[in-house]
């Protein structure tokens, strides 16, 4: 047994209410109990409704607030990336165009002594492979830029995405259909349990209550 979902028909009062798994279907089952005049349980009357499209819309909601969520938290990891990697991808620039303008200077000193030491390296070490270095770090921070720009774009596409059983009306009319009810939803009801009596009663009211 469990408690009852939002939307679903709060049980009559004496009644329980659960969901069953029919095949590939869910029904709503209700059961009550019929009393005698001695207060005895004498048959136990039990009322079946056709969940399935709304158990359906429930796990598809579920899963696209899931998705959502978990965009709008990449998302934000993404920008808070992006912020400091701007920084970078213009300092870069500077430093680069520094240091083409120093390295002649440099090399100017380096002839008049030539056990010249940068960064603990020797000159012409460092001279023959700083501005490589200087590219890869172009190319990560594009990189990175990369990498942010396609988490945003699949972001702003799975926000954009409709949630099931969202429009029905709109477009002619092609939205997803309502739950099955009354004679249609019968049809696929399974067959009473043997063994409990059977109680006369009126039909159109115990399918209106349900």
């Amino acid at each position: 047994m469990r408690g009852l979902s939002p939307g679903e028909d709060r049980p009559r009062e004496g009644a329980v209410a659960t969901t069953i798994k029919h095949g590939e279907r869910y029904l709503q089952v209700q059961a009550t109990s019929v009393f005698n005049g001695e207060h005895e349980v004498e048959a136990i009357v039990e009322f079946y409704r056709d969940v399935t499209l709304e158990k359906t819309y429930e796990r598809q909601i579920q899963q696209a607030d899931k998705l959502a969520a978990l965009g709008q938290l990449v998302s934000g990891i993404g920008h808070e990336i992006n912020n400091p990697n701007q920084f970078i991808r213009g300092n870069i620039k500077i430093v680069r165009q520094g240091l083409e303008d120093m390295l002649p200077i440099i090399d100017a000193h380096y002839r008049d002594h030539p056990d010249l030491r940068i960064a603990r390296l020797k000159y012409d070490f460092y001279r023959k492979h700083v501005l490589t270095l200087m590219d890869d770090m172009a190319h990560g921070s594009d990189r990175i830029k990369q990498i942010v720009d396609a988490l945003r774009a699949s972001c702003a596409t799975t926000r954009a995405a409709p949630r099931p059983g969202g429009d029905q009306h709109a477009g002619g009319g092609h939205g997803p259909a309502r739950p099955q009810r009354g004679r249609e939803a019968r049809r696929h009801l399974p067959r009473p349990r043997r063994g409990h009596p059977r109680v006369p009663g009126n039909s159109r009211r115990s399918s209106r209550s349900s």
